[in-house]
């Protein structure tokens, strides 16, 4: 995803405040596995012409490097990865060029220190110009900026990743474009460089820097928000008990040299066949080399279905790079008897905190818009996590003072067939939820090698460690799941039967129900990976017939289980595309 920033003073980002939250939100830093993935669809426009050529790392004589102000570290030119006890997680940034790269290591480094051109670019028949150049950092006490001089001595600063939350990656990599028309344009000598302060921070890297002919009419969208209740948090699965209003609202940026007059955001839910819903913002002009939040003050309540979400932005100009203006989100399904925060797009992983082997728990709000009978609780867990490894999951509440504890699962063993997948836990009683209360759910460890799975950026997700809350800026997989009471345990399938076996790309699954009852098919190949999940809620007597789409599944025997109130039924499956 390309990010665009600017001269001008950044705006604050305006998170969504929990005002009636008493308790502190420390920052603490977290020891992560990040993929540096926030989004499966985004669009980034191809680089304005270059002028003169990319700039990489393969020559260490074009770079000056100036360490003295660092301790220790600083900048170094090379392919290794950054290797400290927080930073050694994130891997070597994936630019496009491969081999060397400039990289800061930060992790236990404090101060501040440069990298800059050997040499001069002459822009003087440029009037319009931007510098990019691959990047992948990751934040908690830093700073990172590029500095662009006309003398070699003084120089204008561009902050860089400045509304990257706490604890957070960029895309690996993601290309920075910053227009320097004001500093830059009809110079005959310009010099950029990268700068970083570091407070022990994570680390940055970067490769393939280049100045391009900028843009003068050119929108981007920055960054989008979803939130419903009170709370204002995101949901991407949602019972229809949970429907609430959604609204929408985004961060959008003017790249080019020109006013953007009339920009609006745009926002289209679509249910596969038409569009049930469409609506904008009012238009604001966005001044050349800003950033503006816009805000649709017509709410969307969904009904069952899935849904595509499209944010786009557009002015009154026309748009030199379309591509850059839309975004779309991963599918919200509304039904079944999953409630979750997470978008289904795993990011990273988050492991233990402390320093002694006391228990960490970490999980998600949950605000409930109706009646909700809290029975399991679903668990990503981070690939790289020992097996053996206890774990559990748990509930607390919130009083109006404090969030209290409610109660917990027994506690589970991490298996190899729950590395890199959700796995479901227990509560030993059912919990009744009802609107408007709060709750946290999570997840928990003893301080042992467990780690719990990350996915998008988002309010309203936090970590307990050695009894304090920490904040945590994009949300676990962790979800709940209701259970039906009063059905009758009895129920059962009937005729549960797929075909065709073998299959190559589809397989259709025909059951019957004795009677009413809550219903999911899973499928998992013969490690116990689970491959395919259908979860159709609460179905009544009768009989049905669901086709899933096994064309990109590998050749080979899996198990497809039906559960109906918990008893399942499993058999065997063929896949064979050849």
């Amino acid at each position: 995803m390309k990010k665009i920033y600017y001269l001008a003073s950044f705006l604050a980002m305006s998170g969504v405040s929990f005002a009636q939250y008493a308790e502190p939100m420390l920052a603490s830093k977290t020891i992560s596995i990040n993929t540096g993935v926030h989004s499966s669809a985004s669009f980034d426009r191809a680089p304005g012409d270059i002028i003169g050529t990319t700039m990489n790392f393969t020559n260490t004589a074009d770079w000056v490097i100036d360490n003295t102000a660092t301790t220790p570290g600083g900048w170094v030119i090379g392919t290794l990865a950054p290797d400290g006890p927080f930073s050694g997680g994130m891997g070597s940034i994936a630019s496009t060029s491969g081999g060397n790269f400039a990289m800061f290591d930060a992790d236990g480094t404090t101060g501040e220190a440069t990298i800059r051109m050997a040499n001069s670019i002459d822009l003087t028949a440029y009037s319009n110009v931007a510098f990019e150049f691959e990047s992948y950092y990751r934040n908690f006490l830093g700073d990172a900026f590029v500095d662009i001089s006309t003398n070699g001595t003084s120089w204008t600063s561009y902050p860089v990743h400045a509304l990257l939350p706490l604890n957070e990656s960029t895309a690996n990599p993601e290309v920075v474009s910053i227009n320097i028309t004001a500093v830059a344009a009809n110079q005959g000598t310009v010099w950029a460089r990268f700068r970083y302060i570091s407070s022990d921070d994570y680390a940055w890297m970067v490769d393939d820097a280049r100045f391009v002919e900028g843009f003068s009419d050119n929108l981007i969208m920055n960054q989008t928000f979803l939130s419903a209740g009170v709370e204002a948090l995101d949901y991407y699965m949602i019972p229809v008990s949970q429907i609430q209003p959604f609204t929408f609202g985004a961060w959008v940026s003017n790249n080019g040299t020109n006013d953007q007059n009339s920009t609006v955001l745009t926002v289209t839910a679509n249910d596969g066949t038409s569009d049930v819903y469409t609506q904008s913002s009012t238009g604001v002009t966005v001044p050349a080399f800003s950033m503006d939040s816009l805000d649709i003050s017509t709410a969307w309540t969904p009904v069952a279905g899935t849904f595509d979400l499209t944010f786009s932005t557009s002015s009154a100009s026309t748009e030199q790079s379309p591509a850059d203006n839309d975004m779309v989100l991963e599918p919200i399904f509304v039904g079944g008897n999953i409630y979750a925060r997470d978008n289904g797009i795993e990011t990273g992983s988050v492991g233990y905190l402390g320093s002694t082997p006391v228990p960490t728990s970490m999980g998600n709000y949950f605000e409930f818009a109706g009646n909700f009978t809290l029975g399991k609780i679903q668990v990503g867990i981070g690939s790289s996590s020992t097996t053996g490894e206890p774990i559990y999951a748990e509930v607390r509440f919130w009083d109006g003072t404090d969030f209290v504890y409610v109660d917990a699962t027994s506690d589970h063993e991490i298996t190899s067939g729950d590395l890199g997948n959700i796995v479901t836990l227990t509560l030993p009683s059912v919990i009744n939820c009802t609107a408007g209360q709060v709750y946290y759910i999570g997840a928990a460890h003893y301080g042992g090698d467990a780690r719990f799975q990350t996915a998008q950026v988002a309010e309203g997700a936090v970590i307990y460690n050695d009894g304090a809350p920490s904040q945590q800026n994009s949300v676990f997989i962790i979800r709940a799941e209701e259970v039906y009471l009063g059905l009758d345990e009895s129920a059962k399938a009937t005729s549960f039967v797929a075909y065709p076996n073998p299959a190559q790309t589809n397989v259709t699954f025909n059951y019957t129900l004795s009677n009413t009852a809550a219903v999911s098919l899973t499928i998992t190949d013969l490690t116990g990976k689970v491959v395919s999940v259908e979860d159709f809620g609460t179905q009544h007597e009768g009989n049905y017939s669901t086709m899933v789409n096994v064309s990109d599944f590998a050749n080979g025997v899996y198990f497809y289980t039906l559960s109906v109130n918990g008893v399942t039924t499993t058999e065997k499956l063929t896949i064979s595309t050849n």
